[in-house]
């Protein structure tokens, strides 16, 4: 068998050999890329069943606790706890809230990573800081046994630039702005917390939780949920 002959066979047996390993290749990325999909199904599929549950809570208002005014504050507690859920399953990641082990009319409305949370949504947020001091009065071991608050996450917004303001560019604040600071720190001096350690914003602006609106504020939900799954998705084929 000459040179050449030679050369042909090794290149054959070379080109062979490379076709069978990116076949195997392709084949091994391909089953990885099915796994990883068909875990993502699976996030979806758990995100889309804390929405369902949701929705399934909001069709009915008459076992909703509270007055026509007031059924927000339920609402809400359930928009925090849903949709959170559902925001960590699109990312594949576990829940962090729970109604589970919860009473109805407990002390607290529901548990984040285990630990108690308490949940005011007033209309306006001096109303609800005096909420949050009240529900403190009543139940005061409830911090200092690891329980913390949720408000409205305009409010807690709005409390903490004013806050900020006023201690960095006090010339800057309304007269509005000026009294929130200040009953800001009246609320800390009357519980001894620290607001933006005991008090944690919501994902949900106060007036994303009303009846005429929670509807929406889940329809939105549900669509923003989809784009971080096809996302998600995008990802996976890039990787």
């Amino acid at each position: 068998m000459d040179a050449d002959a030679k050369e042909r066979i090794a290149k054959n047996t070379q080109e062979q050999a490379v076709a069978a390993w990116t076949h195997w290749l392709n084949e091994e990325v391909q089953k990885k890329v099915d796994a990883m999909l068909a875990e993502q199904d699976g996030n979806l599929e758990k995100a889309l069943a804390e929405m369902q549950e949701l929705k399934k809570f909001v069709s009915d208002s008459r076992h909703i606790l509270g007055t026509v005014q007031t059924k927000h504050g339920e609402v809400a507690e359930h928009v925090q706890v849903n949709i959170s859920n559902a925001r960590n399953y699109i990312n594949g990641l576990v829940a962090e809230y729970t109604f589970e082990g919860v009473g109805k009319t407990a002390p607290t409305d529901y548990l984040r990573n285990g630990a108690d949370v308490q949940s005011k949504f007033y209309n306006g947020a001096k109303r609800t800081l005096e909420a949050v001091k009240k529900h403190l009065d009543k139940y005061p071991y409830f911090v200092k046994n690891g329980g913390s608050y949720d408000i409205p996450r305009d409010q807690y917004n709005a409390i903490v630039q004013a806050l900020e303001m006023q201690k960095e560019k006090p010339s800057a604040l309304s007269k509005e702005q000026w009294a929130l600071a200040e009953a800001a720190k009246q609320f800390e001096r009357d519980t001894g917390l620290n607001f933006t350690k005991n008090v944690q914003p919501t994902l949900a602006d106060y007036s994303d939780v009303q009846l005429g609106k929670v509807g929406d504020t889940i329809r939105k939900e549900e669509q923003s949920l989809r784009k971080t799954d096809q996302e998600k998705r995008a990802e996976i084929y890039e990787q």
